[in-house]
């Protein structure tokens, strides 16, 4: 198991693989689970933004690290508000759709960290939005219902 700098803000993400020549010394990710990132704040950020904010946007950036970057970051917005907000988020970043978290910089990191900063700084309720939240509260109201259903018949 290699070290990947993956990222940013001044975090070291710890990954297997090769190290990249992309993202670089900032936070480390151990293993490839971003269950288990663990995130080191850094003396001197690469990302001057609040660590929560970056620490945020990368784990989502890698919550579907096999997948495009564009699918982890979705998982920033509501589900109501999703495509039309990841496709901003990445308009305003510059940032390829199609790149794989892995491939993003530390520089990309940075501008998808700013912009995403300045949407939180729009809609005050965004940054404290949680998809896993969202999907608990989905799976409640389905079962609810499913008992709702079966009490009927």
């Amino acid at each position: 198991m290699g070290f990947c700098h993956v990222a940013q803000a001044g975090l070291e993400l710890l990954s297997s693989g090769n190290p990249p020549t992309l993202a670089s010394q900032s936070a480390r990710i151990t293993g490839v689970d971003v269950g288990v990132v663990h995130f080191t704040p850094l003396i001197h950020p690469k990302i001057e933004q609040p660590f929560k904010l970056v620490e945020k946007v990368v784990q989502n950036v890698f919550q579907f690290r096999r997948k495009y970057c564009h699918r982890g970051l979705g998982m920033l917005f509501p589900e109501a508000q999703r495509l039309e907000s990841t496709g901003r988020l990445l308009e305003l970043a510059d940032v390829d759709p199609t790149l794989r978290p892995r491939q993003l910089s530390i520089p990309q990191f940075k501008s998808l960290c700013d912009v995403y900063r300045r949407m939180c700084d729009e809609d005050p309720h965004l940054f404290a939005y949680n998809f896993r939240e969202e999907l608990k509260q989905r799976k409640s109201e389905k079962k609810e219902q499913e008992d709702m259903e079966s009490h009927r018949l």
